[in-house]
């Protein structure tokens, strides 16, 4: 992966997956198809350091995990 400012509007499907901690949410990771991955810090202060937006820079098989979520 490596690091990326913008995500593409280029996807099919996005998968999330949250992170709760005491009923909250904490973390949260966002796939979109096998291009891109944006992890967010619910907690994160200033919230402009709340996203990490990568771009996903090598080939892996994403029906992994779309079988995993079903």
């Amino acid at each position: 992966m490596k690091k990326d400012s913008s995500i593409s509007k280029d996807f099919n499907e996005v998968y999330r997956l949250l992170v709760d901690v005491n009923g909250g949410a904490r973390l949260g990771m966002f796939l979109y198809d096998d291009k891109y991955i944006d992890v967010y810090d619910y907690e994160a202060s200033p919230k402009k350091n709340s996203s990490m937006k990568y771009k996903i820079s090598n080939s892996f098989d994403e029906k992994i995990i779309h079988d995993y979520l079903k």
